[in-house]
């Protein structure tokens, strides 16, 4: 999930312009099909009404000469998303000018899917030191079963 680092540096930040809405894709297939694609993500706004979700695991990279990646797997899909939506849609804090850790934050793949069966891979809201925010990851997790 995370890499710890005992350091401390200054955070960036976004720019502040607002983005276009996500593409939204026909059908969906499964992760295995998406989740290596270089997928572009804006964030998720009004337009998009999600009905479920489906957490897809990262592909792996193989440390090889070849550099091949492990199929992501088949991901988690759910219906309860209400919190994932509103966590999803939350605006990206300000950016700190303090010390933030240089703790690498990844978050999970998500697609959300509406009642017709198109989906987006929505952008993720960062907190003021550039990574996920806590609300996000949190209802990620919920989503997912241990």
């Amino acid at each position: 999930m995370g890499v710890l680092v005992l350091a401390a540096g200054g955070c960036g930040g976004g720019t502040g312009t607002a983005a276009p809405p996500p593409a939204v894709n026909e059908r969906w297939e499964s992760c295995d099909r998406v989740v290596a694609d270089d997928q572009r993500t804006t964030r998720l706004d009004d337009s998009f009404q999600a009905t479920s979700a489906v957490i897809c695991p990262r592909p792996m990279i193989i440390a090889r000469p070849s550099a091949s990646a492990v199929p992501a797997g088949p991901g988690r899909q759910s219906s309860d998303v209400a919190a994932l939506v509103a966590a999803l849609r939350l605006p990206d804090e300000e950016p700190t000018d303090g010390p933030c850790t240089l703790i690498m934050i990844t978050p999970p793949w998500i697609a959300l899917i509406d009642a017709q069966g198109r989906w987006i891979h929505p952008g993720v809201p960062v907190d003021a030191c550039g990574k996920p925010r806590a609300e996000v990851m949190d209802a990620a997790a919920k989503l997912i079963p241990e």
